[in-house]
């Protein structure tokens, strides 16, 4: 029986595709299927596959190439596997992997399993853990459940969701059942699967033993996002995507959820963007599309920086208002901060009038 299919999309990946392979050939974890998409690759890519003599790999071979997203998808409708695992073609895993994260999926019959000990690996080798990687040095406590939804992804901590596509163990027919696929959209695909997903309420847990190594390489994609303008388009192709999905599937409630980190997200993106000025112009122009009021946002910052960009004409002024807003919010927290350690100093003076003298001098 097949309990976990491993969903591995392949494009031009002749350089680390065997070691990858590799890792996941040489699991504790038998009861495994190896689906590999060769999206047209142009390289040897497709004959170090069929050189595997493992009869657990299953070799599909696209006619036109459609990208990572549509690959995976074809996948994981063809997929046996109780749980499906998408894996990029250039990274490796540890050997206990699947293991560790099935038997944690069982054990609390979880939707998804999150899996946050991720390290970097770069074109020197030099490997160092991830920058999301809250757990490398966690002493107790590996796996258990986890409260993490859409409406807390308990950033920062064990328990905390990830957006990466390879941080999860899924539930298969939790992602058929609620037509959880990917999009064709150029990049960010795992952010809106995992904004998709989330809106049906997965049970989730966790499980930090095993370890993911993701490759970093100069020329990959993710070096690409500050520079093509097209790489910029696909995150708001991704929102708008979102966006509809959550109303055809009634999830209108779950928006400012979304928003909350997907206009986050954008700014990031935007400010460091190499031509701001042309990829605000791109985001002013969807944002006038939208008919949002502030019922749709989680709170009064997301509803004021949506509005700014409705109705500011140019990336300077925004940034200049951005950072007014920015250093307020920053202040307003600071004299919040203050203002309750002098309270508290104030309340170990024992007389009334000396505690008022002592604040009024403080504020004067």
């Amino acid at each position: 029986m097949i309990k976990v299919s491993i969903i591995i999309p392949i494009y031009n990946a002749e350089k680390y595709l065997e070691e990858c392979l590799n890792s996941v050939i040489n699991q504790t974890f038998k009861e495994i299927e190896i689906i590999c998409i060769n999206d047209c690759s142009k390289d040897n890519s497709i004959n170090i596959i069929k050189n595997i003599n493992d009869d657990r790999i299953i070799l599909i071979n696209n006619e036109t190439n459609i990208g990572a997203g549509l690959s995976r998808n074809i996948a994981l409708d063809r997929a046996k596997g109780e749980y499906v695992f998408f894996m990029d073609a250039d990274d490796y895993i540890t050997e206990n992997f699947f293991e560790e994260l099935y038997n944690t999926a069982i054990h609390y019959k979880s939707d998804m399993v999150s899996m946050l000990n991720v390290y970097d690996v770069y074109d020197d080798k030099s490997i160092k853990p991830y920058d999301l990687n809250y757990v490398y040095n966690l002493k107790k406590d590996f796996k258990g459940n986890s409260k993490a939804n859409i409406s807390n992804l308990y950033d920062g901590t064990k328990e905390g969701i990830n957006v990466a596509t390879w941080t999860k163990l899924w539930n298969r027919d939790f992602l058929i059942k609620n037509s959880i696929y990917y999009s064709s959209v150029l990049c960010y695909q795992d952010v809106e699967f995992f904004y998709k997903a989330l809106i049906f309420d997965p049970k989730v847990s966790y499980n930090h033993i095993p370890k993911y190594f993701y490759r970093r390489h100069n020329n990959s994609i993710t070096s690409k996002k500050s520079i093509d303008i097209k790489y910029f388009e696909s995150l708001l192709l991704l929102i708008n995507n979102c966006y509809n999905f959550y109303l055809d599937n009634n999830k209108k409630e779950y928006l400012k959820y979304m928003f909350n980190y997907s206009f986050s997200f954008l700014i990031y993106v935007l400010n460091n963007f190499e031509d701001k000025e042309n990829a605000y112009k791109i985001i002013k122009k969807y944002i006038e599309k939208l008919n949002l009021n502030k019922d749709n946002f989680l709170n009064d910052y997301d509803y004021q920086l949506y509005n700014n960009i409705k109705y500011i004409d140019n990336y300077f002024n925004f940034l200049i208002l951005i950072n007014y807003i920015d250093t307020k919010k920053r202040l307003d927290i600071t004299e919040k901060k203050l203002n309750n350690l002098v309270n508290t100093i104030a309340w170990f003076i024992p007389f009334r009038k000396l505690r008022d003298n002592f604040k009024n001098k403080l504020f004067s």
